[in-house]
């Protein structure tokens, strides 16, 4: 394949480099046909490698340095999951595949029309909340704190959603929490983007409102909390000052979308952003010039690509589409890595998401609303999580490990809350550090949450609708 940019064959030159430390690593091993096989099927020129020892020094000096952290203290989980996935380094010895997290569920809420989108702030969990849309344009928000106290204390099933809006006046397409934390923004079919207080009761309308001229389907604020980018069924990504809202569009490129964008998303260190169309491509784009750097086209078989979301230190990118294959891209050579097969989504758009830790992926069956799990690093598929009874609209994680708050949205009006079960088996705790193994979710109910209404058997009414307290 052509590569076209400088940091492309610098990926490639590292590539064959390291090719030749393996097939001279294989000849002074006295292994020469397999030095040979290897040779024949990445390069022919490099048949005449020497024999060489250097990738075996080299393996021995960063075992003696992993050695040397794990003595001091240094190397844990919790590191881990600050870095994040990174196929560059092996998985640490004390996180074997057998203590990668289950999941079970603990609370739902029902409501009276479908979830959506959701999404988990990035605070301490006494303090964190999730903020969820529905189609008929209710923003609810959620005590991180409740859901977890739920399971010792019943009497807060019916208090876990702490405030709502009504603001938007079609359905609700995405919410994301600003990076101060002090405030969210939602966006819908209305073509609006709302900004609000989660904080304050009685913040009941947005206090402020960027009006756009098209269906707003997804939005994402930069790292610094001053700009925000849109996508809508236009095919142009916009740029917002969130403080003045001034528009910025970048120039005119053949390298432009062509269709509805579906998702947009900043890399943690804002160097890109991405986005992703119905035509089936995704585009990264200069965080800075907003000129379009990759664009990698028919990602998903030519299928809308319904989701992106950037690994923690920007290496890869995870995608889902229509061709219900999760696709995780290295960005370095911007090729495939990994595909997470098993989940059906042909007929409508689905989430892809990591773990807290990403060493695990989510992503969701359309036939039968599982919500499946797989290894990020081998593609093994780990759990089925079962109680939704249509498909899962949206999936999303808290970035937390002391957290572990997963979030599922559905069209059977259900939004489902799973926390990490301890080892020992106490299923709701405060105290849910990585080095748990298992998850757990939640269970609740519309309006009769945000009122505390119980009906007589303790179970949680909504709109004739019936629900028992626990799931």
């Amino acid at each position: 394949r052509a590569f076209s940019g400088p940091a492309e064959l610098a990926a490639m030159e590292r590539q064959q480099r390291l090719y030749r430390l393996i097939i001279g690593q294989l000849k002074f091993d006295g292994h020469d046909a397999a030095a040979a096989a290897v040779a024949a099927a990445v390069n022919d020129s490099l048949q005449d490698v020497a024999p060489c020892a250097e990738l075996a020094a080299l393996h021995n000096n960063v075992m003696d340095e992993n050695a040397a952290a794990s003595e001091s203290g240094t190397a844990s989980r919790s590191a881990l999951a600050s870095a994040g996935l990174d196929f560059d380094t092996a998985r640490p010895a004390d996180i074997s595949d057998a203590a990668l997290p289950e999941y079970e569920a603990v609370h739902k809420y029902v409501n009276r029309s479908q979830c959506r989108c959701a999404a988990v702030s990035d605070a301490a969990v006494d303090s964190s909340v999730v903020a969820a849309g529905f189609a008929d344009g209710t923003l609810k928000i959620f005590s991180v704190g409740m859901i977890f106290h739920t399971k010792s204390d019943a009497s807060l099933e019916t208090k876990t959603c702490v405030r709502y809006t009504t603001d938007h006046t079609q359905a609700i397409n995405d919410v994301q929490f600003h990076p101060s934390g002090q405030f969210l923004a939602s966006c819908g079919k209305d073509a609006t983007v709302r900004f609000f207080y989660h904080d304050q009761p009685n913040a009941k309308r947005a206090f402020r409102t960027l009006q756009e001229t098209q269906n707003v389907r997804s939005i994402a604020f930069h790292p610094s909390g001053d700009f925000m980018i849109v996508g809508t069924d236009d095919p142009i990504v916009r740029m917002y000052d969130v403080e003045t809202f001034q528009c910025f569009a970048p120039p005119s490129s053949p390298q432009d979308h062509t269709t509805p964008v579906l998702q947009v998303k900043y890399s943690s260190d804002a160097h890109l952003f991405g986005s992703c169309d119905w035509g089936g491509n995704i585009k990264l784009w200069d965080g800075v010039s907003s000129k379009c750097v990759t664009s990698l086209d028919a990602a998903h078989a030519g299928m809308p690509v319904s989701s992106i979301n950037f690994s923690r230190n920007g290496k890869y990118l995870l995608s889902s589409g229509r061709d219900s294959v999760v696709r995780l891209f290295d960005l370095r050579v911007n090729r495939v890595l990994c595909q997470y097969e098993g989940a059906s989504q042909s007929m409508s758009s689905a989430q892809a998401i990591f773990s807290d830790d990403e060493e695990c992926v989510f992503s969701t069956q359309e036939t039968t609303g599982n919500i499946l799990s797989w290894d990020a690093r081998t593609s093994v598929r780990l759990q089925t999580l079962t109680g939704h009874t249509a498909p899962v609209r949206w999936l999303a994680h808290s970035s937390w490990p002391s957290t572990g708050l997963l979030v599922s949205c559905g069209d059977d009006s259900r939004t489902k809350f799973w926390v990490r079960k301890r080892a020992s088996g106490d299923s709701a705790s405060m105290d849910t550090g990585i080095g748990s193994n298992a998850y757990v979710a939640v269970e609740s109910t519309n309006d009769s949450e945000v009122n505390g209404e119980r009906d007589g058997d303790g179970s949680v009414k909504d709109s004739g609708v019936e629900q028992t307290a626990a799931a």
